[in-house]
């Protein structure tokens, strides 16, 4: 997992995450599935294709930053929910890991 986070001031609530060669789509649909709202760029440019201008901004390959997902939290959510979201998240990306080691 890589963790995106740009030099300087960010904000706290939001993080960028990757997984160098998946698809960030597979990993929405899998979130999606799981009821957990996620985006593959800001909230302004959702409607964009491509890795995002502040990916492109930082540098970050393509391979991985056609893997990245922007996960938001607001003082509502739990310490559980939060904890649901990162075992999803690292189920989906072990199960799309083993789908690719047998397909390759």
């Amino acid at each position: 997992t890589i963790v995106i986070q740009p030099a300087g001031d960010r904000v706290d609530n939001t993080t960028i995450v990757a997984w160098d060669g998946l698809s960030n789509q597979l990993i929405l649909r899998a979130l999606d599935a799981a009821s957990i709202c996620a985006a593959s760029g800001s909230a302004w440019t959702s409607e964009t294709t491509g890795p995002s201008h502040v990916l492109r901004a930082l540098n970050v390959k393509p391979s991985v930053a056609g893997s990245a997902i922007r996960v938001s939290f607001g003082r509502d959510n739990s310490p559980e929910e939060t904890e649901y979201v990162v075992d999803t998240l690292v189920d989906a990306v072990a199960q799309f890991r083993e789908s690719n080691r047998h397909a390759g």
